[in-house]
């Protein structure tokens, strides 16, 4: 088995597992309320609730998206791509797109809600239509899923998530430039 492969096993058993946690009922108890801000690492509230019924509806269309189908709306401009990672994370590892917005977890709800005019000076773009193809990814498909699920209860009807992150779609370009090396090398 390759490490590639035990890897995405690994991170999809994580996934599970943190998904369970943020879906249990006593989240409230574990993660504290208390506006610590100077302590924190995320910003606002980086754990909302998430609904148990998420994991066990099913719909026409799939809230996952997957690389190829990402990598195509991505090169013809056809989707709002939203970073749901922390600043610092997009400082390390850069985004997905040029386009994309970072709006950290914590403050998705907010983001969402606020006028245009409040969203166009806090994140620098237009604030996505309700209707929008909006794709929201992190680092490895836990927190997207949370955002996604935020979306859906604000009303945004055309969103989904990358389940495999930033690292899957890293690993994505990774095979895209050695295929072109290896072209180029023949």
């Amino acid at each position: 088995m390759s490490c590639l492969s035990v890897l995405t096993r690994s991170i999809g058993s994580l996934r599970c597992v943190y998904a369970l946690f943020l879906a249990s009922p006593s989240l409230e108890q574990r993660i504290p309320t208390a506006n610590h801000s100077e302590k924190r690492t995320c910003g606002g509230n980086a754990f909302p609730k998430i609904r148990r019924s998420f994991f066990y509806t099913t719909s026409a269309t799939s809230p996952e998206i997957d690389t190829a189908e990402l990598a195509e709306l991505v090169r013809k401009g056809e989707v709002q791509l939203i970073d749901v990672r922390e600043p610092w994370e997009l400082e390390d590892t850069g985004t997905v797109a040029p386009n994309t917005i970072n709006i950290p977890l914590g403050k998705v709800e907010e983001a969402l809600q606020v006028t245009p005019e409040h969203f166009q000076e806090s994140y620098n773009a237009l604030q996505p239509k309700k209707h929008r193809d909006i794709v929201f990814y992190c680092m490895a498909g836990v927190r997207s899923l949370v955002a996604l699920q935020t979306a859906q209860d604000l009303g945004y009807t055309n969103v989904r998530h990358y389940i495999r992150g930033w690292l899957g779609w890293q690993i994505h370009m990774d095979h895209q430039k050695n295929g072109k090396d290896e072209q180029n090398a023949t």
